[in-house]
């Protein structure tokens, strides 16, 4: 019998989980240093034999009070406290009964056979196994992981109760998580108002940069959810860029303009923020009380050729003081004046008065 060692594997966590030892499992496998196995590396799993020493998660037992678990505990020292599971409790104890001719060997491929040897990873029953046998080592290793990821979260800028510190550092440990995976997990807890400097809320702040040039708004959970990519490393500035021009190009592609400028390098803000500059100044108010959604005549403008457009300055201009509520402005007031003026001059009458 082999097993390959994954990502997150210990040389005493493959031996809890077959139910030798470390010693056996290096002997077999002309390992040097139990502390040092690679991913891929495929470990010999001789026969059972008592677990006395271990690297990482070992599980130090004393000798059960108990004659049965005793003679468990001579073969499968970290199994002990399953006596009373409903699927393994049976085989332990018809493997140490008398007279059964039961191997240690046909008793763990019996149990190997279980739905819970299949259901539950090698990490986890090894970290069932300590927090059972052990509690006061896996307390402190929960601990030591708390301490851990709270650093974490906060570099990150996330927000986490001590609760949610506790139950991610158990999650991790029974999982046997790398790295990548605690992040990932971590990330879930990321909101919309990270802590000021973190890895998050520079994400969140280029996000919401993105979305100003190209005048998408994703809704906070998409923005979440690129943020959290974005701090696991899964995607970077250009790969934020290039998915927010891609919503601009959906929303947007019927608008020649828009798509001629994205084709050039070019984003929306610039030209919607000439437009914006001008609809301000003939309205005497500032350029942020100009909305992009009150204005989709400018921007969705069927020109000669019926083509969808955006309006150049001239027809913007044009447009804005054809309007209705621009003759109530300080500046459309002046310009009624000044054409009465006109009118007035032309007609012989001398000047109006204002």
């Amino acid at each position: 019998m082999a097993h390959t060692v994954v990502s997150g594997d210990t040389l005493s966590a493959i031996a809890a989980a077959n139910g030798t030892t470390v010693e056996a499992l290096a002997e077999a496998n002309g390992i040097d240093n139990p502390n040092r196995i690679s991913v891929g590396q495929v470990i010999e799993i001789p026969g059972s034999e008592t677990e006395t020493g271990g690297t990482e998660t070992q599980v130090e037992t004393e000798a059960p009070e108990d004659p049965l678990a005793a003679k468990v505990a001579e073969n499968w020292p970290s199994w002990v406290y399953l006596l009373d599971h409903p699927e393994i409790g049976p085989i332990l104890r018809e493997a140490v009964a008398e007279d059964t001719g039961m191997s240690p060997e046909m008793a763990m491929s019996k149990i190997k056979a279980t739905k819970w040897y299949r259901e539950t990873s090698g990490s986890a029953r090894t970290w069932d196994a300590l927090q059972e046998m052990d509690p006061a080592s896996a307390q402190r290793q929960i601990d030591s992981k708390v301490f851990d990821m709270r650093v974490t979260a906060r570099t990150l800028g996330v927000t986490m109760t001590d609760e949610e510190l506790r139950r991610s550092a158990t999650t991790s440990l029974r999982n046997g998580y790398d790295p990548s995976d605690e992040l990932q997990m971590l990330g879930g807890y990321l909101t919309y108002s990270p802590g000021a400097g973190s890895k998050a809320a520079t994400a969140l702040r280029s996000i919401n940069e993105a979305s100003a040039r190209y005048m998408v708004s994703a809704g906070r959970e998409s923005d979440l959810s690129i943020a959290r990519r974005m701090i696991m490393g899964e995607m970077n500035e250009a790969d934020m860029d290039t998915w927010f021009q891609t919503q601009a190009r959906s929303s947007y592609g019927n608008n020649k303009t828009i798509t001629d400028a994205l084709d050039a390098g070019g984003d929306i803000r610039g030209l919607w923020g000439s437009r914006q500059q001008q609809i301000a100044g003939l309205y005497d108010i500032t350029p942020d009380e100009v909305k992009w959604d009150d204005w989709q005549q400018v921007i969705n403008h069927t020109d000669g050729d019926g083509a969808t457009v955006m309006m150049d300055l001239a027809d913007t201009r044009r447009h804005v003081k054809d309007r209705d509520d621009w003759a109530g402005t300080r500046q459309g007031k002046q310009a009624a004046f000044n054409t009465a003026q006109q009118i007035a001059r032309a007609m012989g009458r001398g000047g109006v008065t204002a």
